[in-house]
């Protein structure tokens, strides 16, 4: 692997299984409602300043911020607000009805230091299922919790840390190389919305250079986070390019706790055909399989695979 030392990003993967204990309705796309919930509830048990983050006295060292925008040990000059690069969540059921003893499978994915956190997020988990889940207050229980060899974390009621996998994005490109054929064209298909501006505007269809630098980006910045100095990131190789597409426009609606108010989240789905892959962006769209790309992939946006 030519770009190894770029890639030495640790991570875990982590299965959570929700079971619903009354039968209750929840939205077509649950990332959201969650990370809400789960941000409410850390907030209820770490916040001493009635959420005004700004004049709290204790924000560099809050638990809060610490897992929903961890501090960046390098800082880029073009980066001024916090970004969301410890954790994303995933859940792609589309299911709004659901049965007490119905199950729902979520994974948390947390990045660096942001993995040492994973009690308190599970604690803020367990409180969200014992309040409830939005408008509907869908309550759960968390039935099973797994790493990403799916080997059970939760052993007769307690965790058991050991089983908590910490990998890095280069161990997981190795792994991915490995089921891919050696063709330079790949079929990107996206599972969840790509929201990304690209030369200022915002992408309405799939374009070669601009996945494989959004790639890229998220790669730099989580170096950035994990304090390795790898420097700025550029493509030596020449970009993909788009063979041929399918993609439609989508949007998710979601209420903001911080806006008190619903928010239209847009972004495109769909999938191409990518041509001209070389083996280094390959590596790097490989990494962008994880990590998703774009805007608002703490909720679960830019999520794609990567098929022969």
């Amino acid at each position: 692997m030519k770009n190894s030392e770029k890639f030495d990003i640790r991570y875990s993967k982590i299965n959570l299984v929700f079971e619903f204990t009354e039968d209750t309705k929840m939205p077509e796309n649950k990332v959201s409602a969650i990370r809400g919930g789960m941000g409410e509830m850390l907030l209820e048990q770490y916040c001493l300043s009635d959420r005004n983050c700004n004049a709290c006295k204790f924000k560099e060292d809050c638990t809060v911020p610490r897992i929903f925008y961890h501090p960046l040990k390098i800082k880029p000059e073009y980066v001024t607000n916090g970004e969301s690069l410890g954790y994303i969540i995933e859940c792609e059921n589309k299911q709004t009805t659901f049965s007490g003893g119905d199950k729902l499978k979520v994974n948390i994915i947390l990045f660096g230091n942001v993995i040492i956190y994973f009690s308190q997020i599970l604690q803020a988990l367990y409180m969200l299922g014992m309040k409830g889940i939005g408008k509907e207050k869908s309550r759960f229980e968390i039935a099973g919790i797994f790493n990403e060899k799916r080997q059970p974390i939760l052993e007769d009621g307690a965790i058991n840390n050991n089983k908590i996998i910490i990998n890095t994005l280069s161990n997981y490109i190795e792994y991915q190389l490995k089921k891919l054929n050696s063709s330079d064209r790949k079929i990107l298909k996206f599972c969840t919305p790509l929201s990304q501006k690209f030369r200022g505007q915002w992408l309405n269809k799939f374009d070669g250079q601009a996945l494989t630098e959004a790639a890229i980006r998220r790669v730099y910045l989580l170096n950035c986070m994990e304090g390795n100095d790898v420097g700025k990131i550029y493509l030596e190789s020449e970009f993909p390019y788009i063979e041929e597409q399918e993609v439609y426009h989508t949007k998710i609606d979601r209420y903001s706790n911080t806006h008190k108010s619903h928010i239209a989240l847009h972004g495109i789905k769909g999938e191409c055909v990518l041509g001209n892959i070389s083996d280094e962006s390959l590596e790097y769209l490989i990494a962008g399989q994880l990590v998703h790309i774009g805007k608002n992939t703490s909720m679960g946006f830019g999520r794609y695979v990567i098929l022969d």
